[in-house]
């Protein structure tokens, strides 16, 4: 398979375009995860070789973008996505797994359930306010800080800030960030993105002693 970093540039890549490859990659890596006794066909994976937006499930994702649009945020659109197999998974649906169940009323509804699912647990846990406390996914900062360093690494052997300053001021890290290359935990976790400046939206954990350990050791250049 083609590198999967360099895709959207590779094929000059829209924004929308972007945001539904990074999403195709996330639906097959999350239904293996979910379902992992079904057999993926056509529709649930991308193309091995050439352009991936000529895979079914490419286009499942760009007609899931554009069709909640309006209706979730764009920011929130992998979290709908991954609702509806969560849904299905806990409820012990019937459904076929397949791009198509994340639009239309059903999916409009386990989009409600899972909101509600969520906002309770976050009510669950709203009398501690104390960050150092809160809880976290480490699963999410290891695959974010992976994520990332393995791209950064493309461009140069060891993250270091002066290359974080550099690529931070010609506008390549927000440019990244944007397309998903380089991840949300990384940035709030880099002493020198934050020392610049540089804001994502609030996230759980960032000041626990166990999140910051796992951002000095994918970057011990980076203090």
């Amino acid at each position: 398979m083609e590198d999967q970093f360099s895709i959207p540039m590779q094929y000059e890549m829209t924004e929308e375009e972007t945001q539904a490859y990074q999403l195709s990659l996330l639906w097959q890596k999350k239904t293996v995860e979910y379902f992992p006794n079904i057999r993926l066909g056509p529709g649930n994976t991308l193309r091995k070789t050439g352009d991936p937006r000529k895979s079914a499930l490419f286009k499942g994702m760009i007609r899931m973008i554009r069709r909640t649009k309006g209706i979730v945020a764009p920011t929130d659109m992998k979290f709908y996505m991954v609702a509806q197999l969560y849904v299905c998974k806990r409820n012990d649906e019937e459904c076929y797994v397949n791009p198509n169940m994340c639009v239309g009323g059903a999916a409009e509804r386990r989009w409600g359930l899972y909101q509600k699912w969520m906002t309770a647990a976050r009510e669950r846990r709203a009398g501690n306010a104390n960050p150092d406390e809160e809880k976290v996914s480490m699963e999410m900062v290891r695959s974010d800080l992976d994520c990332s360093v393995k791209f950064l690494k493309k461009h140069v052997d060891e993250v270091t800030p002066q290359f974080l300053e550099e690529h931070f001021a010609n506008g390549d890290i927000a440019k990244w960030l944007k397309f998903g290359f380089v991840r949300p935990y990384f940035v709030a976790l880099s002493p020198t993105l934050q020392r610049l400046g540089m804001t994502v939206a609030v996230l759980s954990g960032v000041k626990k002693q166990e999140v910051i350990d796992e951002y000095r050791a994918v970057c011990p250049n980076d203090q």
